[in-house]
């Protein structure tokens, strides 16, 4: 066996024993939630050692971490769905889900949970729909079911658009300048992103102004690399703490949706694709107005030195980073970038700075991790 290989194999056996010594945890953490497994998976995928797996574990567990109560009472498979929106659950419908996929397979327990709820990608301000994307990426069941746990018991349902007719379907780009037009600059109040979700779902002009966009309904690709073109160019142009969480969730969501079109029949993605799409453009079109709805800026000049570091070099800094959201925005960016990488090898390097007709979104998302990381 070669050193590489064996080294991947001891990586994926310790990324393993953690987030199965992760499943202790509870839902929430100290001053935050538990992005403990988010985070190991997304240091892994960028090439963590084992090592550094084990040290980030350590000093989560020392600092943050909360342990989940075992004193719960039993949530009968058939009751599911008494606990939605019913945060304190979360213990035992975690159990509940876990026999669950221990029985059935995770594809059972996928069907029953994003069929028969609305789909609220929001919830705990995006980070169940990251848990799902990052458990299904390395496939590890106690995730899997920790996340679709968290989507239930943290359920954020927001308004949809109101059936319009055809012809007023618009680009999400174009909705995003409606919603700022009407809506720019307005505060809502809490510190937590899911606080001024809730507020902004509540406000009365996010019903009345919220666009209909051109949904999916076989391929969920489309509706995703629009909506993650806007994220970035969002955060770049605000570094806000609301669109980091839209770069995340966008990548999250891709991830689950191609999933999905992996492992189901199209009948079945027929049905399922257009029941996501809706509360994701929902959750995107919230998530924008709580951040102010700022007019999308025209695309910068970036300067070289902005994209001097590719991304091995950015990666290797980004995986001994201990903050949980530094790491997992390297690792969407990173994994987004790809998407538009045949755009920008068209596209010849230069020295000089680069315009903003020459700007790709995969341009952004180097320059925004290059920004983040410290030199």
């Amino acid at each position: 066996m070669s050193t590489a290989l064996q080294h991947n194999r001891t990586a994926e056996l310790t990324l393993t024993q953690l987030l199965d010594a992760n499943q202790g945890f509870a839902l929430l953490a100290r001053g935050t939630t538990n992005h403990c497994p988010m985070a190991m998976i997304a240091l892994s995928k960028m090439h963590a050692s084992p090592a550094r797996l084990r040290e980030y574990f350590a000093q989560w567990q020392e600092k943050y971490a909360i342990y989940s109560d075992t004193d719960v009472v039993a949530i009968k498979r058939e009751n599911w769905q008494h606990s939605l929106g019913q945060v304190e659950d979360f213990p035992a419908l975690h159990r509940c889900f876990g026999a669950w996929i221990a029985e059935q397979g995770v594809a059972k327990l996928l069907v029953e949970v994003l069929g028969q709820i609305p789909f609220a990608p929001a919830s705990g301000a995006f980070h169940a729909a990251i848990r799902l994307a990052y458990g299904l990426e390395v496939g590890h069941h106690g995730e899997i079911a920790a996340a679709l746990a968290a989507l239930v018991t943290g359920h954020l349902a927001l308004p949809l658009p109101q059936m319009k007719d055809e012809k007023e379907l618009m680009t999400a780009e174009a909705a995003l300048a409606v919603l700022s037009q009407q809506m720019a600059g307005r505060h809502y109040g809490g510190p937590w992103i899911t606080t001024q979700l809730r507020a902004v779902a509540l406000d009365p002009d996010f019903v009345r102004y919220l666009p209909q966009v051109t949904l999916a309904t076989t391929n969920s690709g489309e509706l995703i690399t629009e909506l993650a073109t806007l994220a970035i160019r969002l955060y770049w142009q605000t570094k806000n703490f609301t669109s980091l969480h839209m770069v995340t969730g966008l990548h999250a969501a891709r991830i689950v949706c191609e999933h999905l079109q992996r492992e189901f029949p199209a009948e079945l993605l027929t049905h399922l694709l257009p029941n996501l799409m809706a509360p994701l453009w929902s959750a995107f079109a919230a998530a924008y107005v709580a951040l102010g709805a700022p007019a999308l800026a025209p695309l910068p000049q970036i300067e070289p030195d902005a994209l001097a570091l590719d991304w091995p070099a950015l990666l290797a800094r980004a995986v001994q980073s201990n903050n949980d959201h530094t790491i997992k925005m390297s690792y969407s960016c990173w994994q987004e970038a790809q998407h538009y990488l045949p755009q920008r090898q068209r596209q010849p390097q230069q020295q000089q700075p680069r315009q903003p007709d020459e700007i790709c979104a995969a341009d952004l998302y180097l320059a925004a991790v290059r920004r983040m990381l410290p030199v």
